[in-house]
């Protein structure tokens, strides 16, 4: 057992118990877990989304890491301790003709996907197959954190990539190359989204300042590697880290004593400075800017069988790591204490473990599988929150797979490939195949591809039941914004073929109603079938702000929220009936748009959108 940062080893059968104890991990032997399926089961509207990604993490990532840390038959009191489980699929689609699928996608084109509700071709970031108009927006689709944004929600990032990268480069910016990560690269390689002509900028300068964003806001909280990116100059002069804190609010911190340290009011970017090694490895040569994993081996190679006549190599502690490099579960719970912060305001908070991914690709099975056991701290902090709130949705899932498997272990079966054999701590050989780059490339294992496999996806929390079985990407998307009542949340507008879809924006119930509210300067009709929601109490002038009383049909089921415009009205009062002060301000003359959402009384989320004209 790996003793990183002082943390104490602790026993195999203390780490399955908890892993049990936590709610997802079962034993056949416990008896039948119908009444506990059901009892995860929970529709409605969440106030929190926690999308967390463990890049190139399939289920041969989580087993890997799983059988060395735990042993064969211990669970991760993170990653398998949620109770509704699926799987998803995972396909990009070609830039030319995008009507084919890519059945190889990377973590642009899937990030992506599950940011926007589009499929595009590998390497876009938040861009359809043939954009390079930064004002077209059908090319530029919204994503899930400019649509909480727009609402009125607080976005976070953490991860521990640069935070320029593919996954959290998506949620929070539109190119039509990854590579367009900082001022000096989009001028060469995204020319028209570049500033100097009038586009958006680099992915680093719209995190902090987003056009699709009201008052081009940026995110709120930003955690990671990167400063590489940051760090380059913008058409004024300044670097886009001092355009940050300069002119757009943010707190600039560079380590983990900043971090713990750190106010964020009104926002904060987190750039960690990446410990330096002795000898920088095959990954750092091809993918700076990164953090340092936490743990460190030997890399594969083409004539591993196995490690010196042993049992296999065993992995340590990363010596280049240093104390001030945050770990993801510490990036994690200083994301969450501040966009909490707030107790009124919901928020959507994207966290990656990146290095999963990275460490694949370099065939370092030590590091890879340490980053795959960092992030499932992270996971357990999530959980952690969630459970206590009561009002938030956890989402844990890959984006692709990744070319390390487990096979046979007989030195006769000798594997094609790269490989490495690893000792667990169940004192076990377990062999590694990285068998996608051959050997006639010469010595070196890198770079090993992804794969194209169908990636699990678990969830917690309202909604958490539309993962359960086989979905896609693109739903990730649709389930996320119909749960924080962001709109988009219908069918999934795919570019690419394939897929499922999830329900549209009206919820279920019964017929039309009549219209809602009294004539004169406010008239309103719920849209399309309606389980109807009852609506009182608006004025026939706007002179001064008033209240708004709502409340589902027959006092069946509960309301839960409102926004006006796209984004949320505090309550004055919440139960069956919801009471909401209106700002007159707000309301100018014209049609304006209320959104109600409750649930009925059996679970299902019921969302009406209600219209109405204000005339002075």
């Amino acid at each position: 057992m790996i003793n990183i940062r002082g943390r104490a080893p602790v026993a195999l059968g203390v780490l399955v118990a908890a892993a049990v104890a936590a709610g997802g991990a079962y034993a056949a032997t416990e008896g039948d877990r119908t009444e506990d399926v059901k009892g995860a089961i929970e529709g409605g509207q969440a106030k929190n989304v926690i999308l967390l990604i463990g890049d190139g993490m399939a289920e041969s990532e989580i087993t890997a890491a799983r059988n060395y840390e735990l042993g064969a038959d211990g669970r991760f009191p993170g990653i398998d301790s949620l109770p509704l489980t699926g799987d998803k699929t995972t396909h990009s689609v070609q830039e030319d003709p995008p009507n084919k699928p890519d059945y190889d996608p990377e973590s642009a084109s899937t990030a992506t996907a599950f940011s926007t509700g589009k499929k595009t071709s590998d390497g876009r970031i938040s861009t359809t197959p043939g954009t390079t108009d930064p004002n077209n927006e059908a090319g530029n689709p919204d994503t899930i954190g400019e649509l909480a944004k727009n609402a009125g929600l607080a976005t976070g990032l953490v991860t521990t990539a640069r935070v320029t990268d593919a996954t959290p480069a998506a949620p929070s910016s539109h190119v039509p190359d990854r590579g367009c990560e900082g001022p000096e690269d989009t001028e060469t390689d995204c020319p028209t989204y570049a500033k100097s002509r009038g586009g958006p900028g680099s992915i680093a300068e719209q995190q902090i300042a987003n056009p699709k964003v009201r008052g081009s806001e940026g995110v709120d909280v930003i955690l990671g590697g990167g400063s590489n990116k940051y760090d380059q100059e913008t058409e004024d002069g300044d670097t886009v880290a001092e355009e940050a804190e300069n002119e757009r609010g943010y707190e600039v911190i560079r380590n983990q004593s900043e971090l713990e340290d750190a106010d964020g009011r009104p926002k904060l970017l987190g750039l960690f400075e990446k410990s330096e090694e002795p000898v920088p490895d095959s990954q750092d040569s091809v993918d700076p800017g990164n953090l340092q994993p936490e743990w460190d081996g030997e890399q594969a190679t083409f004539t591993e069988t196995p490690l010196n006549g042993g049992d296999g190599q065993r992995c340590r502690p990363n010596a280049a790591r240093d104390a001030e490099e945050p770990d993801l579960d510490q990036m994690t719970d200083k994301a969450l204490e501040l966009l909490t912060r707030d107790e009124d305001r919901g928020f959507f908070l994207e966290v990656e473990g990146a290095s999963i991914d990275k460490r694949a690709h370099s065939a370092q099975p030590c590091e890879q599988i340490g980053e795959t056991v960092a992030f499932d701290r992270a996971v357990k902090k999530a959980l952690d929150f969630a459970r206590a709130d009561g009002n938030t949705l956890v989402i844990v899932t890959g984006d692709h797979g990744h070319a390390g498997q487990i096979v046979e272990a007989d030195p006769a079966s000798e594997p094609i490939g790269c490989s490495s054999v690893l000792e667990t701590n169940e004192g076990a050989p377990m062999p590694l195949s990285y068998a996608t780059v051959p050997q006639s490339t010469g010595t070196t294992c890198v770079i090993q591809e992804h794969t194209g496999t169908q990636i699990r996806i678990a969830a917690e929390g309202p909604q958490a039941a539309n993962f359960v079985g086989l979905t896609d990407d693109t739903d990730t998307f649709t389930t996320m914004a119909r749960v924080l009542g962001l709109g988009g949340g219908g069918n999934a507008n795919r570019s690419g073929s394939g897929g499922s879809s999830g329900s549209g924006d009206s919820g279920s119930g019964g017929g039309s109603g009549d219209p809602v509210g009294p004539a004169g300067p406010f008239s309103a009709r719920p849209e399309g079938p309606a389980l109807a929601i009852r609506v009182r109490g608006f004025k026939r002038s706007c002179s001064k702000d008033f209240t708004a009383r709502f409340s589902v049909a027959n006092g069946v089921g509960r309301a839960k929220g409102l926004s006006l415009d796209g984004r949320r009205v505090a309550r004055v009062r919440l139960g069956r009936t919801l009471v909401y002060r209106i700002p007159c301000a707000r309301l100018s003359r014209g049609l304006h748009r209320l959104r109600v959402v409750g649930v009925d009384l059996r679970g299902q989320f019921v969302a009406r959108n209600i219209r109405f004209r204000v005339s002075r």
